[in-house]
């Protein structure tokens, strides 16, 4: 009888608790964004590029929240306003904060963290990249495909993402003759890439470009200017 009294307290208690934490929660008051209506140009806009077939004639479309767009993080009203959202998130979701915890380590648990792609045949080297327990990012390889040759480090996308919040590389190549690295950057998060080639820890060329220009093809032993 005293066990399940026991347990009865217990349930109680825990029933209180979250009701407690959802009343806590439902108190919170989201920021909210002050709506200022702003007619937007839609199709073929003079003096911008609007993709190959752009609609014609222009329409325009209603936006309250155009001013909400910041591409230079420099408004402090919208920064503001983020740090607001974000602080309201994570108050919201502070229950769960274990959970959140426990779910991360169950899904890192089903990935292996130390891994390597397949070896994959160039000229007379194998090129592949690996992953290290605790890296975030990706360490490319290569290696002397007919002997023993050691291995040698290409990129370590994990010492050139020290100092960046944000760092993604999308693409990395070698020349034919297996002496130039070129590979792209967004430092942004808008798929704006910086295109580098380097000699080994020599860097060569660094170039902005548009994800939707092509990059022509440079010859191999172009001069290039040091940076």
């Amino acid at each position: 009888m005293q066990a399940n009294s026991g347990l009865l307290v217990r349930g109680l208690l825990l029933l209180a608790f979250v009701a407690l934490d959802m009343a806590t929660t439902a108190s919170l008051m989201p920021p909210v964004l002050e709506k200022r209506p702003k007619y937007v140009p839609f199709g073929k806009v003079p003096g911008e590029y609007r993709g190959k077939q752009p609609m014609e004639p222009i329409i325009y479309l209603e936006d309250p929240y155009y001013y909400v767009r910041d591409d230079n993080r420099s408004n402090t009203e919208i920064l503001d306003h983020l740090r607001a959202e974000n602080a309201y998130t994570k108050a919201a979701l502070s229950h769960l904060d274990g959970l959140q915890d426990e779910l991360y380590k169950e899904l890192l648990s089903h990935e292996p963290e130390t891994d390597q792609t397949a070896p994959s045949p160039y000229g007379d080297f194998l090129y592949y990249s690996g992953t290290e327990e605790g890296k975030a990012y990706r360490i490319h390889y290569r290696k002397p495909r007919h002997d023993d040759g050691a291995e040698e480090i290409l990129l370590d996308v994990n010492k050139l993402a020290e100092g960046h919040t944000q760092f993604n590389v999308y693409k990395v190549e070698v020349s034919p003759d297996h002496k130039l690295l070129a590979y792209s950057v967004d430092l942004s998060g808008f798929e704006a890439y910086d295109v580098f080639i380097k000699v080994h820890d020599l860097l060569l060329y660094w170039a902005q470009i548009a994800t939707d220009i092509a990059v022509p093809d440079i010859p191999i032993h172009t001069t290039c200017h040091y940076l």
